[in-house]
């Protein structure tokens, strides 16, 4: 925003002139809508005396504001993940089912008693039908649930704290107490919320194989595999040190490979990781993941991601992000850096 006023001095364009507020806006609504909905939340709070209809107006809007904020800080963790708008209807029985209209995830609502079941029922509904939408059917159905589950108490964290007890006590328990399989992968998730692998792997994972598939109908090979996939990344999120686990998965959909960086002695030798990394990539792998769980170890794995890109022709997508670890008691923070290559072709390319 600071930059864009600049911009407007720059122009000559005076704080006193019409067209000066007519592209402040217009910026808003391209660029911050989230910052235009608080800001309207308050104009129309000032006149919440004069009846239900600006009342409704300003949770309304308060409730919109929020929940772009928080869905707009995830989606540039991960494209796709929470890619649509939000608007709300209000109605005097919620028999109206909540639906997607054009870019819009359209809940309707009543007015509850409490900003917090208020913010909590918009919230859950809106992840319920706006979370990865394209590859939601192809994902089972108790994975798909728990995950929405976890966003929400994610994106509470954000945005709501006061929340998250009543999300936790009215929506999460009960239904981790009701179905033993939905609280097994809850816990799951977590474990992998906690490492960073959840939205930028696991959920990122999901919208890359849902893209092989659609518009296809689900394939039940595609929903066993996305269980299995879940279960993958909790035996690496929770592996002990000095532990081996599986670090390939390369079945029909998933085709996952994960590279763990050694210990420092070992940091300053690339090559083996770069060798092991084409080898996958030979066998049909289609996405390799770097991960350094310290940062005395990642700069290891950007060398190494940087050699596998000029050796391997098909490696065409690199995606960094944060990766946490918890040895002995204490968190270590590190990279998991995501290499995409194309699928089919199975040749390197010539080095030299």
């Amino acid at each position: 925003m600071t930059e864009f006023m600049s911009f407007l001095d720059f122009l000559g364009i005076a704080i006193s002139s019409p067209l000066f507020y007519i592209l402040v806006v217009l910026y808003l609504v391209i660029f911050h809508l989230e910052k235009l909905e608080m800001l309207s939340s308050k104009v129309y709070s000032i006149f919440q005396f004069t009846g239900t209809a600006a009342k409704k107006k300003t949770i309304a809007k308060d409730i919109r504001s929020k929940i772009l904020k928080v869905s707009k800080d995830v989606s540039k963790q991960v494209d796709g993940v929470l890619p649509y708008d939000l608007k709300i209807d209000w109605v005097k029985e919620v028999d109206r089912k909540t639906f997607v209209e054009g870019n819009q995830v359209v809940v309707r609502m009543n007015n509850r008693s409490t900003k917090t079941e208020n913010l909590v029922y918009a919230l859950n509904t809106y992840v319920e039908h706006g979370l990865i939408p394209k590859a939601r059917k192809y994902i089972d159905r108790k994975v798909m649930k728990s995950s929405d589950l976890m966003v929400v108490r994610n994106l509470l964290q954000r945005c709501y704290m006061d929340g998250l007890d009543y999300f936790d006590d009215e929506h999460l328990e009960p239904l981790m107490s009701s179905d033993a399989e939905i609280g097994d992968y809850i816990e799951k998730i977590a474990h992998l919320d906690d490492a960073g692998l959840f939205f930028q792997v696991m959920l990122s994972e999901f919208i890359q194989v849902a893209d092989k598939i659609f518009p296809k109908i689900p394939d039940p090979v595609l929903i066993t595999e996305s269980k299995e996939f879940l279960t993958f990344l909790y035996d690496i999120a929770t592996k002990p040190a000095g532990q081996d686990v599986d670090l390939v998965m390369n079945k029909n959909y998933f085709k996952v490979a994960v590279v763990m960086m050694a210990k420092k002695e070992t940091a300053s030798k690339s090559a083996p990781y770069v060798k092991r990394a084409e080898e996958h990539i030979s066998k049909g792998i289609e996405t390799i993941y770097l991960i350094a769980d310290s940062r005395a170890k990642a700069q290891l794995a950007h060398d190494v991601s940087n050699k596998l890109q000029c050796n391997v022709k098909r490696a065409n997508e690199v995606t960094t992000h944060k990766y946490r670890r918890n040895v002995e008691g204490k968190t270590k923070t590190g990279v998991c850096i995501v290499i995409r290559v194309e699928p089919h072709r199975r040749n390197l390319r010539d080095v030299g």
